[in-house]
C-alpha cells in the first residue's frame, strides 16, 4: 500500500502538500507518539483513499447466510438478480470502490477529502472494504492500520520525496 500512497500523493502535488503539513504542524521534529495517531485526519483520508483505489485483496466471495436466508432461489435488487442455492456472489472490490454513484463523477481519481472523517462516515454502509468482510476480515487491520500511519508520518517527516525518471 505504501507505494501507491506515495504514488499517488507525489502524482497529486496539492494532496502531499497537505499531508506534509500536516506532519509537520502535529508533529514537527519531535518524535512522533500513540497520541499523535489521532491527530492526523489527512493522512488517514489519504490511506483511505489508496486504499480505496488499490484494495489489499482484490475480491470478495459471498454466499447467501444459509440460516437467515430461506429463499430458494434467493433473489437481490428487488428481484433483478437470482441467486441459486450455494451460488456465490463475487465482489471485485476495485469496481466497487470506484462506483460513481457512490463516489461521485470522479470516482477513478484521488482525492483524499472524499475519505475525511465527515465525508468518510456519510459513505453507504459496506461500500468501502479493502481489508474483506465480516468474520473473515482481516485480523490485523488495527495493527497494519496504525503501523501504516506511523510509517507514512514519519517518511513526510524525515524526506521530501520526488518522482523520478
Amino acid at each position: 500500500m505504501l507505494s501507491f500512497l506515495f504514488y499517488y500523493l507525489l502524482k497529486t502535488p496539492h494532496a502531499y502538500k497537505k499531508a506534509q503539513e500536516e506532519v509537520d504542524r502535529v508533529i514537527g521534529r519531535r518524535k512522533i507518539t500513540v497520541n499523535d495517531m489521532s491527530k492526523l485526519p489527512y493522512i488517514t483520508a489519504v490511506m483511505r483513499e489508496t486504499l480505496r483505489l488499490k484494495p489489499t485483496a482484490p475480491l470478495i466471495a459471498l454466499h447467501a447466510h444459509p440460516e437467515k436466508n430461506k429463499e430458494d432461489p434467493v433473489t437481490l435488487g428487488g428481484g433483478k438478480y437470482v441467486l441459486q442455492k450455494d451460488e456465490p456472489i463475487v465482489l471485485l472490490l476495485g469496481k466497487m470502490h470506484r462506483d460513481p454513484k457512490v463516489y461521485g463523477p470522479d470516482a477513478d481519481e484521488f482525492r483524499p477529502e472524499r475519505m475525511l472523517d465527515e465525508n468518510f462516515e456519510k459513505l453507504p454502509k459496506n461500500a468501502w472494504k479493502p481489508f474483506g468482510n465480516g468474520m473473515r476480515a482481516c485480523i490485523g487491520r488495527p495493527f497494519a492500520w496504525q503501523e501504516a500511519l506511523l510509517v507514512v508520518a514519519i517518511l513526510l517527516q524525515n524526506f521530501n520525496f520526488q518522482m523520478d525518471n
